[in-house]
């Protein structure tokens, strides 16, 4: 058999103890997520964590909240946790950490990390096991992966409910199909509660992913669509998962998912209004995430399978406000179940008639859309017509319009509706013919006034109910005014003109003045030119369009005659088969109206014949188009019907288009000159053609032009296929065929190769070159061979012979030509010159002027163009002969600017061009290569020579092209290539082109100002000879070019031209130029800044000044500027307004300048020249000179300033010291008046003084004087600032200067003085918030060491007047800022400052006891005054006022953290004791100074270390003075256990010493009082060191003999209290007196004596005896029941403090001694004490016995019982009002001691207590009620052990019950007694003692106290205790007899006449029923009639309780029925 141990260590074995074993021969791994059992056994739990590690650190780098959920799982406590043995708490912490990890790692499931995670948390916290439901939670999303079940087949699901679907596919190891997951879903619904609700969960604690949302949208879905029947039950938790992210989660996929899941869920459940109103209200918040058609989309979805719904008001908000719903509308009228949706909206819009207006334009929207369902809008009429209220017009015109829109549209359902609506309406508000008299105006029987009852017409299907509209309309119309009339009406009306019906046309037209009086002229005309473009138009309609045009039109408004004719019948005038109908009538139109007058058709309707066939046709076309081409070259107007002609060309109608292609062929044809060239330009740019590509089909190979020229070619096809693209193609190839034809311009010189940009439209010669490179570059686009390309280019060189070489060139440096076609010129070209070669003579023709186009060829980007030029540049020189012909086309090159062209000798361009072909393949492979190869060759040599020439000629050449070649772009490619070439001609060559930029517009293009750049750029170091020389022409023009011409100020032909000269200047030319010049440039540039009304030019030019002006500008610059101010009367302002509407008067201009000049000296890098120093310095000195006050002087003063401070303090030599002018600086700051002024002076004088310190020494003191009085006062940072500078930067000059000249120490202070009370004495002007950084500041820079001292008492002195008579708390303000200047450095430097003064303090009291001394010497001089008028009085003021400050600066120590100086006998702190000491004794001279001294000292002692601090007390005690020594001693009070025990080990000899002067004064050898001497020793005893425990074990006798006064006798306790703690054994032999001492104090009562100090002194008395129980209790033998006997009697007077003195007793007292001695002293009196001396008593007694060992109680058993007899007998002589309680500790402490007896000690016992009780004795009863509460306590404690003890009482029980009965008994107290005994035991009870034989026989006897309480004395609700008693019984009661019997005894008691009986007996009966209702329903039969008696009872009260218990009846056993006879 196992031992108990063993027993007990098994129960405690943990679960994991198989799991957790782990040795060599066998180990057991559970269940792996990962591996199989032979790889598990391979790895140990320590392999597993470090795997697990990993995983984790990768999950995390992929989530770092991660990190934090799972880093306790991953902890080193993780790896030795187990889950099985943790506490409940430990384990739910556990759990949770689980839980929100797994949660978040859900999301990760499928990355390998997380399986490595898994198998951590399956092999330590086994999660397979204990958490299935959370594993499944998280890996259900993912049911159909390999890794579900891969921990589906580890899982413990057997047991799981919930989860117990999943065992088959466990065993089967297969993962789970959606359908099996679906059908397990639909028979559990809390599986389906669960998987539904994931999201949801996931979604509020913000885990959710991607997977999870498939996962959740997909399977709700199906589960909806799947589940037979969805009931209240699963709408409760489906709603909530659909609507729930909605609204919380604003993710635009999550709700589109949820919106499938919601359409579902609509179609399957009849929502109830306020469900459906929630779920539309949660759609509706996701509108700012959807777009608009997903919204209704769902909207209509939800709506379509609702019954009837009803929409909430959330509705209107969003619909109404986004007009994207407008535009889905339609599409949505098509959607299924649609019409619910719109007729809840439309219900919803009706509701209310104020809503129609704002959502009129969706009810339009929904009756005009052409696919709406009848059914809608017969719902729509429906809701219209109960709307309608005859007597709100506004209302009721509204609705009338939307039904008359209606019934247009949708006539069927109007009548259909309004017949119903009419056939089943009851009218009530509106009679019949009334509603019928409505609906025939809405349906037009009768006209409704007014244009807004007018509706589109052409939508009427019925005709003549268009008709009866436009009649109506017309009618009404009529009559009404166009101002008056709505733009509705004439929208109906211009719409109606779109009818192709001819009687509605023909009546439209039947009143042409309504038409010509409500339609403006335009958009009358717009209207019918847009009908007559309808292809469906019936002849009659077009006939009678164009009669109102011509006549009704026409007439009204003549000016309109050629509009119309060009919008409405040009289009219809060509004949085709198509349209001859239609051209006939239009014709004939024209003939009979005023339009044949027109000029273009004058003569054309006499071609017209009547009914052509289709050669007549072309041949009228042809004629007609020649007569109009005709009309129009003979016309005034010809460019306006021209220009109309080139517009037709691009106008839609292939009519239209080809008329004018006809007129304008043949208006080529008579056109001639210039005129011709540029008509065939605008017609070739405007025909539509970009490839010749479109045209090849029009001729065959080898034809000629012939056919395209003749008409008969394509006349005929016009006719007859007038819309195949093949004939347009053929009408445009012979307008093409034309133009090669076109003549070139004689007599008339051509610019071949100018730009675009420079031609002219009026330039015939330009226009000549446009049209040959248009047609040139229209042939060339040819993909292929095409004849027509050949043929027009044949024509193109046929036409321009000769200049087709100009020609190519000009095409290949044309920069809007692509560059293939580049290429193909230069090809051309080649060819050109290939034959030249072939044909070439011995003369050569020199092509040397295509040299320059060639090469700006070259430096194309694209290669292909490079190739052709380089190529044609071979030709040029294999062309080169022996000798040169002539040069080709050398004066017609570049036109009227040929004249300007350089040539160069055969010989040089021989030379050049070998050059270049040498260079052949650098060319071809880099475009950037020209200007390398032009700065390799010609770039100039050193000497002049050959080489050079040549490269100097060929420059001249090429920038002869330049000038005179007008192509931007040519011009700028051969600037790039010698830009780097210098040559002194360029500035000579390329002036005309800068003066040429003064009159031409300039672009803002990058490449345009890229060609101003380098064109100024000849403005370089080569030309700045020329610039400098006197009366330079190029000079002038580059100043022109700054200045900007007259008239062009504002223009960019000026800002570009200021613009690159200045950047030119800035950057190259000004540094090259004389200092004439640069001041010249300077002026100028001030000129214009002060000019200048432009903010951009102003900046421009301030910039430039500020980046060009050097010394040599400042030297010739600014002493002219100076003399030209003249003071004026009025202030100027420092620089003129910058906008638009500044003005800039004359009076400011010299000062403009001046200021301008500055700020650029200012503001550009210092300047170095001491030159210009000194005419900075001459400068201010003038500015000085002038006015004071000029705020504009002030401004440039402090302007150059700042350039004069950059310069100093840049300098890297030795300035010389004559040119600092400091006196000028000081000047400046005496006499400034504006801050910055001075500040900015200041700021100079500071860095001079470090530049060159001897030109600043010699002005020091008017510096600070000056600066004190200036600048100190201003609260400002900035101004502060600059005062720092200064300190820092001038005082170091001056303290250097000091230091020389005065010993250190006193001397250097005396010697300071002077210049130290400057500062000091300005003090008060520095702003108060700026003083104490000003002079910590002050007193760094000067060095604390020498200074700091002298600095604060100076401060001191400035103030000690108001310091000594000032109060403490004003004195503090006064001393603020030599104490915050004190405070700011180290403790001892501190302290070494305090002795300096108190050293000074000396001094001074020497001096004033012997006035007429001279030494010692003085730091501080005597100033007499009024406070001090003798020199005497003087010096001790002062003293005092240091004595003050010194006080004030020692105090400040306390509140900064602790601090070790130095100590010692010799230490600073001794030193500054040895001088406050013999100032604190002085009292002769003043009793102030004296008391300052003391305060100091008792300061000093407070803060100083605790070495010192004992040291000195300890000779303070030795001191004569008592206050002294009284004051030491309350120092020492107060901080002795503030000191560190390690610190006071060292202090053992001072603290002994000081004890024993404690000690002497105790004994009376001394005057200290004996309070003082006590708390001191109590406080030293509290904290007392191990070697202070003898010295003061001395003490005892004296503090003993002390206590012996009255007065003292509360400290001397409190000290023995101390001592006795701390000695321990040592008080042995003084523990009798200590004891009597104590008790004396708690004993002595005096009742003159305050509350508080008898409270005092009892604490004391108490404290020490507790002292002395807790350190010797065995040694104070018969003094201890003294001891408890006092306590007791003191802690029932309310003393808590004895309370704990007593409990303290009970524990620590042996309960061998205490338990005798506390029975003795029951014995002794206590039985007779008081009441609540006794409570007291037997609550010590109860602690003790609860500790007393079992042994110490069973030796005192009889005693024990003896006594406790005693004392329950206590009830018969205590008062009622305290028995309770004193009975109550009794009985509990009696407990005690039953806890600690067995069975047989204890029974013998109780039954002597029961005949105690129950024996016949006069205090019987008294008896038996303690002996029932005794009793009650028993069983309360033991519970059922105790009940078989009932069994000895329960007869007398009874026999008491039936002495209540019989009415010999009255005692309420024993009833009660024995009542709440009962009751105790049928709830302790457990079946062991109350069986049913029992409870018979008390059942009867206690069912008779209902009637016998009655009679009893009770309190309250006391008898209610017998209520709970019945129930209780009822509750034990087993046998359904008995149940029954008791119920029936209980219902007798109700036959009684005493109300009260019968109220009682019913209030039983009903907590009876509550509690046994299951049993007691089987009596409701019996019950009934009782109940039925007692509610006809005449008592109100009886009656409602009667039946309240028959409800209560009814609720249990459904007797309901009957009751009824009861209401």
């Amino acid at each position: 058999m196992a031992s108990a141990l063993a027993t007990q260590l098994a129960q405690g074995t943990s679960l994991n103890a198989d799991l957790l074993r782990n040795t060599r021969k066998q180990r057991h791994y559970g269940f792996t997520y990962l591996f199989s059992s032979e790889e598990a056994a391979q790895h140990d739990l320590d392999s597993i964590y470090a795997l697990g590690q990993n995983g984790f650190a990768a999950l995390c780098a992929l989530d770092t909240t991660l990190e934090e959920l799972g880093r306790d799982l991953f902890s080193n406590a993780a790896r030795v946790a187990d889950r099985t043995v943790v506490s409940p708490d430990q384990l739910a912490a556990l759990q949770g950490t689980l839980a929100k990890f797994m949660t978040r790692m859900s999301m990760y499931l499928m990355e390998p990390p997380a399986g490595k995670v898994i198998e951590w948390l399956v092999r330590r916290f086994r999660i397979n096991e204990f958490d299935v439901s959370l594993v499944l939670e998280c890996f259900l999303p993912y049911h159909e992966s390999s890794q579900f079940s891969k921990m589906l087949s580890i899982l413990s699901i057997e047991s799981n409910v919930l989860w117990s679907f999943l065992v088959p596919f466990k065993k089967n190891s297969k993962a789970l199909p959606r359908t099996a997951l679906i059908t397990a879903m639909i028979k559990n619904v809390d599986l389906a509660r669960l998987a539904t609700g994931l999201f949801v969960r996931a979604l509020e604690n913000n885990y959710w992913h991607q997977t999870l949302l498939n996962f959740s949208t997909g399977i709700t879905a199906e589960y909806i669509s799947r589940i037979p029947v969805i009931d209240q039950g699963i709408s409760a938790f489906l709603l909530p998962a659909v609507t729930h992210p909605l609204t919380a989660s604003g993710n635009r996929e999550i709700i589109l998912n949820h919106f499938i899941i919601l359409s579902s869920f609509s179609q399957r459940v009849a929502m109830t209004h306020k469900a459906f109103k929630a779920v539309v209200k949660a759609v509706l918040q996701t509108a700012p995430q959807v777009a608009p058609a997903e919204l209704l989309a769902v909207l209509v979805a939800v709506s379509g399978f609702q019954a009837d719904p009803v929409l909430p008001k959330l509705i209107s908000k969003l619909l109404k406000a986004s007009e994207e719903f407008q535009k889905v509308i339609p599409e949505s009228l098509t959607w299924r179940n649609a019409d619910k949706f719109y007729v809840a909206l439309v219900s919803y819009v009706l509701m209310d008639l104020d809503r129609l207006t704002a959502w009129r334009p969706f009810l339009l929207t929904v009756i005009r859309t052409p696919l709406v369902s009848s059914h809608l809008i017969e719902k729509i009429i429906g809701r219209l017509l109960s709307s309608i209220q005859l007597d709100h017009a506004e209302n009721d015109s509204a609705l009338a319009t939307l039904l008359l829109e209606i019934n247009q549209r949708h006539p069927l359902p109007f009548r259909s509706a309004t017949a119903n609506y009419s056939r089943t309406h009851k009218f009530s508000e509106i009679t019949k013919e009334e509603f019928d008299g409505f609906i025939a105006g809405v349906s037009l029987d009768t006209s409704i006034s007014g244009a807004n009852a007018f509706v589109s017409t052409r939508f009427i299907e019925d005709m003549q109910t268009r008709l009866s509209n436009v009649r109506d309309m017309l009618r009404d119309l009529a009559s009404v005014e166009p101002c008056y009339a709505s733009k509705a009406a004439q929208e109906t009306l211009v719409s109606a003109l779109q009818d192709s019906d001819a009687d509605v046309i023909n009546l439209l037209y039947s009143s042409p003045d309504v038409l010509l009086k409500h339609i403006p002229q335009d958009h009358l005309r717009q209207a019918i030119a847009k009908a007559l473009d309808s292809s469906e138009l019936p002849r009659i309609v077009f006939r009678e369009h164009l009669t109102f045009l011509s006549k009704n039109f026409c007439e009204k408004w003549p000016t309109q005659t050629e509009d119309v004719f060009r919008s409405c019948i040009w289009k219809h005038l060509l004949f085709t088969k198509a349209q001859q109908k239609l051209a006939q009538q239009a014709w004939k139109t024209i003939e009979e109206s005023k339009l044949k007058v027109l000029e273009m058709l004058d003569g054309c309707v006499e071609l017209v014949v009547d009914a052509p066939d289709n050669s007549q046709m072309a041949t009228i076309n042809l004629a007609v188009s020649r007569k109009m081409a005709h009309n129009v070259l003979a016309s005034n107007q010809y460019h306006d019907h021209f220009d109309f002609l080139i517009g037709e060309l691009k106008s839609k109608n292939s009519h239209a288009r080809k008329l004018a292609c006809l007129v304008l062929r043949a208006l080529l044809n008579e056109l001639s000159g210039g005129q011709r060239v540029d008509a065939a330009c605008q017609v070739l740019e405007n025909l539509g053609l970009k490839s010749i590509d479109t045209l090849k089909s029009t001729i065959a190979s080898g034809a000629s032009l012939g056919p395209l020229l003749d008409y008969e070619s394509f006349g005929m096809s016009i006719v007859t296929k007038p819309s195949s693209s093949k004939t347009l193609h053929r009408l445009q190839a012979s307008i093409l065929a034309l133009l090669p034809c076109i003549r070139r311009p004689e007599s008339i010189q051509i610019e071949w190769l100018g730009g675009r940009s420079g031609v002219s439209n009026t330039d015939t010669a330009s226009q000549f070159v446009k049209l040959t490179r248009s047609i040139y570059a229209l042939v060339n686009s040819a993909s292929s061979f095409c004849p027509l390309a050949t043929t027009l280019l044949r024509g193109v060189f046929v036409n321009i012979k000769d200049e087709a070489l100009m020609f190519l060139v000009g095409v290949c440096t044309d920069e809007h030509a692509p560059p293939s076609l580049q290429r193909l010129a230069l090809n051309h070209a080649k060819a050109f010159l290939l034959v030249q070669l072939t044909s070439q003579t011995v003369s050569a023709t020199d092509f040397q002027v295509i040299v320059p186009a060639l090469l700006v060829a070259l430096s194309s980007s694209e290669r292909s163009v490079r190739t052709a030029a380089m190529e044609c540049i071979e030709c040029l020189h294999k062309m080169q002969g022996d000798r040169r012909g002539s040069v080709y086309a050398v004066e017609l090159i570049y036109g009227k600017h040929t004249s300007a062209l350089q040539i160069l000798s055969y010989a040089d361009v021989g030379k050049y061009i070998t050059a270049l072909v040498e260079r052949r393949d650098s060319f071809v492979a880099d475009a950037s290569y020209f200007p390398v190869f032009n700065r390799e060759t010609l770039a100039s040599g050193l000497t002049f020579n050959k080489a050079k020439m040549f490269k100097h000629r060929i420059v001249c050449y090429l920038l002869s092209h330049v000038v005179c070649w007008n192509n931007p772009s040519a011009r700028l490619a051969l600037l790039m290539s010698v830009r780097h070439v210098p040559d002194p001609a360029k500035l000579t060559l390329l002036l005309p082109l800068v003066e040429e930029l003064f009159n031409t517009a300039t672009s803002l293009s990058s490449e345009a100002v890229l060609y101003r750049r380098v064109l100024f750029e000849v403005f370089d170091a080569e030309s700045a000879e020329a610039l400098n020389e006197e009366g330079s022409h190029p000079w002038g023009i580059f100043l022109q070019s700054i200045r900007s011409p007259e008239g062009l100020a504002t223009s960019d032909v000026s800002s570009a031209m200021r613009s690159v000269a200045l950047a030119q200047l800035e950057h190259v030319l000004f540094r090259h130029l004389s200092a004439e010049r640069k001041a010249q440039i300077c002026q100028l540039i001030l000129d214009l800044a002060t000019e200048t009304r432009q903010q951009a030019r102003f900046v421009q030019l301030h910039q430039f000044l500020m980046d060009v002006v050097d010394s040599e500008s400042v030297i010739g610059t600014l002493p002219v500027l100076i003399p030209s101010i003249q003071a004026s009367p009025e202030r100027s302002t420092k620089r003129a307004k910058l906008d638009q509407g500044a003005i800039v008067t004359t009076d400011t201009v010299d000062l403009q300048s001046l200021t301008f000049f500055a700020e650029a000296i200012a503001s550009r890098p210092p300047l170095r020249s001491v030159e210009s120093i000194r005419c900075i310095f001459d400068s201010l000195q003038r500015l000085a000179d002038l006015r004071q006050g000029f705020t504009a002087i002030d401004y440039v003063s402090q302007t150059l300033l700042v350039a004069l401070d950059k310069a100093i303090r840049s300098f890297n030599f030795d300035l010389p010291a004559s040119c600092l002018r400091v006196d000028v600086l000081v000047n400046l700051v005496r006499l400034s008046q504006t801050p910055q002024m001075s500040h900015q002076a200041l700021l100079v004088i500071s860095n001079a003084a470090k530049v060159v310190p001897e030109a600043v020494i010699h002005h020091i003191m008017p510096i600070f004087t000056f600066m004190g009085s200036s600048v100190f006062h201003r609260d400002d940072s900035y101004s502060f600032r600059v005062v720092q500078k200064a300190v820092e930067s001038i005082v170091p000059v001056m303290t250097k200067t000091l230091k020389d000249t005065h010993p250190a120490g006193l001397e250097l202070s005396i010697g300071s003085r002077d210049f130290l009370r400057i500062f000091t004495d300005a003090s008060s002007h520095v702003p108060r918030h700026r003083r104490t950084h000003f002079f910590t500041h002050f007193i760094h820079v000067l060095g604390p060491e020498e200074y700091l001292a002298a600095v604060i008492m100076l401060l001191v002195e400035k103030s000690a007047s108001k310091i000594v008579r000032q109060e403490k708390e004003e004195a503090l303000q006064t001393v603020g800022l030599p104490l915050a200047a004190l405070a700011k450095y180290p403790h001892n430097q501190r302290i070494a400052v305090l002795l300096v003064l108190l050293e000074e303090c000396q001094r001074l009291v020497i001096r004033a006891e012997h006035p007429n001394k001279q030494e010692p010497r003085l730091f501080l001089d005597v100033a007499l005054d009024d406070y001090a008028p003798s020199v005497t009085a003087a010096m001790t003021k002062q003293a005092t006022a240091l004595l003050i400050f010194v006080g004030f600066a020692i105090r400040a120590f306390n509140g900064e953290p602790r601090y070790r100086p130095s100590t010692g006998r010799n230490s600073l702190i001794q030193v500054l004791l040895s001088l406050l000491v013999p100032l604190a004794s002085q009292k002769e001279l003043s009793s102030i100074m004296g008391e300052a001294a003391r305060a100091a000292l008792v300061d000093a002692l407070a803060v100083i270390p605790a070495s010192d601090f004992v040291h000195s007390v300890a000779e303070l005690m030795d001191d004569q003075d008592l206050g002294v020594r009284s004051l030491a001693v309350e120092l020492l009070t107060d901080r002795v256990g503030l000191i560190d025990p390690q610190v006071r080990a060292p202090l053992k000899d001072s603290m002994l010493a000081i004890i024993d002067r404690l000690c002497a004064a105790l004994a009376g050898s001394s005057d200290m009082p004996y309070v003082l001497s006590l708390r001191c020793l109590g406080a030293i005893a509290a904290n007392g060191y191990g070697s202070e425990h003898v010295a003061l074990s001395r003490c005892i006798d004296h503090v003993i003999e002390a206590g012996g006064a009255h007065d003292a006798l509360v400290d001397a306790l409190q000290v023995l209290s101390t001592l006795v703690e701390k000695l321990g054994p040592r008080v042995i032999p003084h523990a009798n007196v200590i004891i009597k001492l104590s008790i004396n104090g708690l004993e002595t009562s005096d009742s003159n004596e305050a509350e508080e100090r008898q409270q005092h002194l009892q604490a004391s008395a108490l404290q020490t005896i507790k002292a002395l129980l807790s350190s010797i209790p065995t040694f104070l033998g018969a003094d201890l029941a003294h001891i408890i006997a006092v306590c007791v009697t003191t802690s029932a007077t309310g003393v808590r403090s004895a309370a704990e003195v007593l409990e303290f007793i009970s524990v620590n007292i042996p309960s061998r001694i205490l338990v005798p001695m506390l029975i003795g002293l029951w014995n002794e009196g206590y039985s007779l004490a008081k009441s609540s001396e006794v409570e007291q008593f037997l609550n010590l007694f109860k602690t003790a016995l609860k500790v007393a060992p079992r042994l110490d109680v069973t030796e005192n058993l009889k005693r024990l019982f003896k006594m406790f007899l005693e004392v329950f007998d206590l009830r018969c002589r205590i008062d009622s009002q305290d028995v309770t309680r004193v009975e109550t500790g009794a009985i509990m402490a009696f407990l005690e001691i039953v806890t600690k007896l067995n069975e047989s000690t204890f029974k013998p016992l109780f039954r002597r207590t029961f005949d105690w009780a129950f024996t016949s004795d006069s205090r019987s009863e008294a008896r038996q009620i303690t002996f029932t509460v005794f009793m009650s306590a028993l069983l309360r404690a033991f519970k059922s052990l105790v009940t078989p003890y009932l069994g000895i009482i329960i007869g007398s029980v009874v026999d008491a019950f039936e002495r209540f009965v019989d009415r010999k008994s009255r005692g309420g107290a024993l009833w009660l007694g024995l009542v709440h005994m009962l009751d105790t035991s049928f709830i302790v009870d457990e079946g062991v003692f109350w069986r049913d034989d029992r409870l018979e026989s008390i059942m009867s006897p206690l069912v008779k106290q209902i009637s016998a309480s009655v009679s009893l004395e009770l309190e309250g609700d006391d008898r209610r205790s017998l209520i709970t008693c019945l129930a209780g019984f009822a509750h034990a009661a087993s046998r359904e007899e008995l149940l029954k019997a008791l119920n029936f005894g209980i219902l007798m008691e109700t036959r009684s006449e005493d109300l009260k009986i019968q109220t009682f007996a019913l209030d039983s009966l009903a907590a009876m029923w509550k509690r046994e209702g299951a049993r007691t329903s089987a009596f409701a039969s019996e019950t009934i009639a009782f109940i039925e008696d007692l509610a006809e009872s005449e008592n109100d009260l009886i009656v409602k309780q009667a039946r309240k218990f028959k409800q209560l009846m009814d609720s249990m056993s459904g007797a309901g029925a009957d009751g009824a006879r009861m209401q």
